[in-house]
């Protein structure tokens, strides 16, 4: 234990220094009362996020605010990654990767739409994908170029498999899941680096994000592209998550939204106040935010508490992504729909 405070008490107060610029509830109840975007922008410079977001005007969109603001998080993974223990680094890599694995998936449909110079501005902003120079990549001439240019990262190997069926589907929906499916194998495997004292905290972020991505995995491929039971099963991330392959299996064979909900193991209760396929993600980023919070209270001479800050920022970004496209497109937001916000309230009022 002592070793472990020693590791960990400068990447520590670092940690507790960026989670106290994290948004209050007074802070989101002035921004879900702004009228538009400048009133939005304008509250935002003066907060920690003001500094990613000066050099923008207040006429700015909120595609390239909501940008800026990943901008922050992606910066907060490299000042964090600095300074936390050798062991601990591969956690935090394999979570930053899937913002990289976005990015490849953006190229490769930009490529398979010819639409190379409308999606770099889509783009998160990160340099690289895996060790590999994103400006090399987004220069590949078309998506099976851009799959020989992998070769020294993690996704090539599963995307080379499946480039035959994506050739003969003329989709790119098979290469998406691979990179999904990748990414989090990977996750799951840089727990393996950790120790005891590290792993358990990790074990339970992990364990949700991966049910989280199952369970939306599972109700997209069922409601959107309609596909078999067999097929979805192919497409989920196993070993690890409270939701087993059996488990797993049940839930892609529900027919009905209720036979669905039942079939959810008892720490996952809340889910059953879903209405909606749709609704389940947001009630699951809820159970995660509620975990997020507990962790950091926690130990916090371990990694978990790194991870678990990152994860609360980007969840506070998710939200705020989704009032700014709800305020930049005139439309209201639907109740429930910025799930850290209604979790940070709850705390507020207990």
């Amino acid at each position: 234990m002592i070793l472990r405070v020693l590791k960990y008490s400068f990447v520590q107060a670092k940690t507790k220094a960026l989670k106290a610029g994290s948004l209050s509830a007074q802070d989101w109840h002035y921004l879900l009362s702004a009228k538009n975007l400048k009133e939005i922008f304008r509250y935002l410079l003066g907060t920690p996020y003001g500094p990613y977001l000066g050099h923008l005007g207040p006429e700015t969109g909120f595609q390239k605010i909501t940008l800026q603001l990943y901008a922050s998080l992606f910066r907060d993974y490299k000042r964090l990654l600095k300074f936390v223990p050798s062991q601990g680094k591969g956690l935090l890599k394999a979570l930053r990767r899937r913002y990289e694995a976005e990015n490849l998936k953006l190229i490769i449909r930009g490529l398979f739409r010819h639409q190379k110079k409308e999606i770099r501005e889509l783009l998160y902003p990160l340099e690289e994908i895996d060790g590999l120079d994103l400006k090399s990549l987004l220069e590949a001439p078309g998506v099976i170029e851009l799959v020989e240019r992998l070769k020294e990262s993690l996704f090539y190997a599963p995307l080379k498999e499946v480039l035959p069926l994506f050739q003969g589907q003329g989709r790119v929906f098979p290469l998406e899941r691979t990179v999904d499916l990748a990414t989090y194998e990977a996750l799951v495997v840089s727990l393996k680096g950790l120790k005891k004292g590290d792993r358990h905290q990790a074990q339970r972020l992990v364990n949700h994000l991966i049910d989280q991505q199952n369970l939306n995995t599972i109700c997209r491929l069922k409601q959107v592209f309609r596909l078999s039971p067999e097929e979805i099963i192919g497409y989920l991330i196993t070993g690890a998550g409270r939701l087993n392959l059996k488990k797993l299996g049940g839930l892609a064979r529900a027919q009905k939204l209720k036979e669905f909900l039942s079939l959810l193991p008892r720490g996952y209760n809340d889910l059953k106040a879903a209405r909606s396929f749709s609704e389940i993600f947001l009630l699951m980023e809820q159970i995660i935010a509620r975990e997020l919070i507990r962790i950091g209270r926690k130990d916090p001479f371990q990694i978990g508490t790194q991870g678990a800050y990152l994860l609360f920022k980007e969840l506070e970004i998710k939200n705020l992504e989704r009032l700014l496209t709800a305020v930049g497109w005139g439309l209201t937001l639907k109740k429930g729909a910025l799930p850290l916000v209604a979790e940070l309230e709850r705390i507020s009022e207990s």
